[in-house]
């Protein structure tokens, strides 16, 4: 206890040499600890137990559990600019750490691929288009406000060349003939197809 004790009295005369100085031989206690180790300590018992690599060496105790999408990161997955992307994202959808009651995972995965991945979203078969709209159709009674979130997507159908801006058109009214739309969801419909 008397060690914490000067630390405390050491921190609280607020000298600054003296914190530098301790900081600089607390590193290098550090190194030399390292060095110790890995330069005396290991090498006669990596020879003692026939040369195995201490480096690569591990124990799994249980394995991990991944979650959906690269490194835990569905977004990722959904805004690599192939065309497999929409087929993954797709198959996301049904994993079962994906949920359409998780807003913070709607948003990762179908949020990323409507708003990122621009060459696969605005594919030139609509594919993407449709994929967004049955997403946000079967996601609206539930949560309207993400469900409007992802429909921003395509406000700027019209900047689009003439294959894709019919597409999205068309997905965008068969969106807004939905007599069951929230108001969230059919306001940004409605400005996306207003005329201007």
């Amino acid at each position: 206890m008397g060690m914490l004790k000067e630390f405390r009295e050491f921190a609280v005369k607020g000298n600054v040499i003296d914190l530098a100085v301790g900081i600089i031989i607390g590193a290098a206690f550090g190194k030399i600890v390292t060095s110790l180790v890995d330069d005396i300590i290991m090498p006669p018992i990596g020879l003692a137990l026939a040369g195995i690599d201490f480096s690569t060496l591990k124990l799994v105790l249980h394995p991990a559990t991944t979650a959906i999408g690269t490194e835990g990161q569905p977004g990722y997955v959904a805004a690599i600019p192939e065309t497999a992307t929409l087929d993954r994202v797709r198959s996301l959808t049904s994993h079962r750490a994906f949920s359409f009651g998780n807003p913070n995972r709607v948003r990762s995965l179908i949020g990323s691929f409507a708003q990122t991945n621009q060459t696969q979203f605005n594919r030139a078969d609509g594919a993407g288009y449709d994929f967004v709209a049955d997403c946000v159709l079967a996601l609206d009674p539930k949560n309207p406000q993400v469900a409007a979130r992802l429909m921003t997507a395509f406000r700027s159908w019209r900047a689009l060349e003439p294959v894709r801006r019919a597409k999205a058109e068309a997905t965008l009214r068969r969106v807004a003939r939905n007599a069951g739309l929230s108001r969230d969801v059919r306001d940004i419909v409605d400005r996306s197809l207003a005329p201007g």
